[in-house]
């Protein structure tokens, strides 16, 4: 259990970098015109999140076990994304929508991340919950229904209201989502994985040439090939770290397993500082001369450097009971101290 746990850890963390060094690069580096670095990382980032986020997904059946996980999942990222919307909107983006905004700001993956819990618990309460047995053809069936129903609230309902429940999110991630609980529930995690290195090497050719594609014409197989080009560079990525994330330098080891199990407040604080941080002087010089391995260095400098404010803020905060239950949604501080 305690392997499992740490490479879980380090994934979150390797993957909690990468969402900042895209978001480095997004709004503190270019303006418009976006490297090939930038195309790698927000090819499968946040897939992966999805996928580690359904991987420790608890399921349960009692519907009192459930309403009490529910309550909890709803203070621990619900209280967060309302709080820090409403900070972010009243300091750096002042007058700016939050709600009414697809991407809230950044802090949509709170909202989605508590959507897919409440639909994946509906689904096991409700259909699984008096029966003894269960198919894995049920699972992809659920899947096809969220996603025909997702499409055709895109299809049929406002984009004010597709914005404010984030279905778009929900159509192209919660897939990834449901097939982390699936691997969870089936006990088939990857450090029991017995494969071929070279699979996961064909899965990483696969993404690569069709990474290339979209660089070379890009939009023309962006859609048609995403979720095939999120799925080989996640398999490989969670096949590694499992398998060898044992012997990584301790330090880096470290660093990693503090990086995701802080991910929640990575997450939140860090877009205070790539709103206020401007580089674009630079991303036009890399731009211009081709030094992308400078690109490389400079991004991930920032990135790390991000990533350990953040940790220190939430270390700072979380001795202030009422900030660390607002804005990190920590009940169990409120409940000790009354």
């Amino acid at each position: 259990m305690g392997q499992r746990f740490t490479y879980i850890d380090q994934l979150k963390g390797f993957a909690m970098i990468l969402v900042v060094a895209g978001h480095v690069m997004e709004f503190c580096l270019y303006n418009k015109e976006y490297s090939f670095l930038h195309d790698i990382i927000y090819s499968f980032h946040m897939p992966l999140f999805a996928f580690l986020s359904g991987l420790v997904f608890t399921t349960l059946f009692d519907y009192k076990q459930v309403a009490i996980k529910i309550a909890k999942q709803s203070c621990r990222l619900l209280v967060p994304f309302f709080s820090m919307g409403i900070v972010y909107i009243c300091t750096i983006r002042s007058g700016e929508s939050f709600l009414f905004q697809p991407f809230k700001q950044g802090l949509w993956y709170l909202l989605f991340l508590w959507e897919c819990y409440f639909i994946s618990h509906i689904y096991n309460v409700c259909l699984f919950g008096k029966l003894k047995k269960r198919t894995y053809l049920f699972d992809v069936c659920w899947v096809a229904i969220v996603f025909v129903t997702v499409k055709l609230m895109i299809v049929y309902c406002s984009v004010e209201f597709n914005n404010v429940v984030g279905t778009l999110h929900l159509l192209r991630l919660y897939p990834f989502f449901f097939l982390g609980c699936i691997f969870r529930r089936m006990k088939c995690l990857p450090p029991q994985w017995k494969i071929n290195p070279w699979i996961p090497s064909a899965f990483c050719l696969i993404w690569i040439i069709l990474l290339w594609n979209i660089k070379v014409i890009p939009g023309k197989y962006l859609f048609k090939f995403s979720f095939v080009i999120e799925t080989s560079a996640i398999f490989p990525i969670v096949f590694i770290f499992s398998k060898y994330g044992n012997r990584m330098n301790k330090r880096v080891s470290d660093v990693m397993i503090m990086f995701g199990k802080y991910s929640l407040g990575i997450y939140m604080f860090h877009r205070f500082m790539t709103d206020t941080l401007n580089l674009y002087i630079i991303g036009d010089y890399i731009h211009l001369t081709g030094s992308y391995f400078v690109e490389f260095i400079l991004v991930f400098t920032i990135a790390l450097l991000m990533c350990f404010l953040s940790v220190g803020l939430v270390k700072v905060l979380s001795y202030n009971n009422f900030c660390s239950f607002l804005l990190l949604g920590n009940m169990d501080c409120l409940m000790k101290r009354t």
